[in-house]
């Protein structure tokens, strides 16, 4: 279970684990279908932390054109999710931001973003794809454990069944980006500060 929450009041969401808890879970039962009797899959699960994750990042102004311009969020190489981020499309974010999702088969053809999520697919290039990235503010996210040694914010992996991530405390500092501390004390950190 993913148990997020807020230290930024100014949102008006229900403050405490809790209220984060009872967030997500109702999300998790919208992306899996009314009625289904089956457990979400993996990329259910993966498409609600993405999410969460975007409520819980505060991207500077200069990050969009427009107080109502949409957080965009790319997945870079093959898409893993099938359709399971469709339902983030239809949300807001916490700010109020309608969500975009974009895909890129390449970085030639990556479009301008606030959240990448960088596919298995696309694992061989991660120096390549961090250095692309590099300076703008923009949250990474791979479908690859290892990816967090070479300059990826967040990595997914997988632990008695349970979908978990690690971070790169460092590569978070050095970006423009601030991620609510108690989200980052979720993940395990690789190659920065103790948490």
């Amino acid at each position: 279970m993913i148990e997020v929450s807020d230290t930024r009041p100014h949102h008006g969401r229900t403050s405490g684990v809790a209220g984060c808890v009872a967030y997500l879970l109702a999300f998790l039962a919208l992306v899996v279908s009314a009625g289904a009797a089956e457990k979400p899959s993996e990329y259910q699960i993966k498409a609600a932390f993405l999410y969460n994750f975007a409520n819980f990042t505060t991207w500077p102004d200069s990050a969009f054109k427009s107080e109502d311009s949409p957080l965009v969020i790319a997945v870079l190489g093959e898409d893993p999710f099938h359709g399971a981020l469709d339902f983030v499309e239809s949300k807001p974010t916490a700010d109020g931001r309608m969500v975009e999702i974009v895909h890129a088969k390449s970085l030639a053809t990556l479009p301008q973003c606030h959240l990448l999520f960088i596919s298995e697919s696309r694992s061989d290039y991660i120096a390549s794809i961090v250095n692309h990235v590099k300076g703008n503010a923009i949250l990474t996210i791979a479908d690859e454990s290892g990816a967090c040694e070479n300059g990826v914010m967040i990595c997914f992996f997988n632990e008695d069944n349970r979908i978990r991530f690690h971070t790169n405390l460092d590569a978070i500092e050095s970006s423009n980006l601030r991620i609510d501390p108690r989200v980052l004390k979720l993940g395990r950190e690789i190659g920065g500060k103790e948490q």
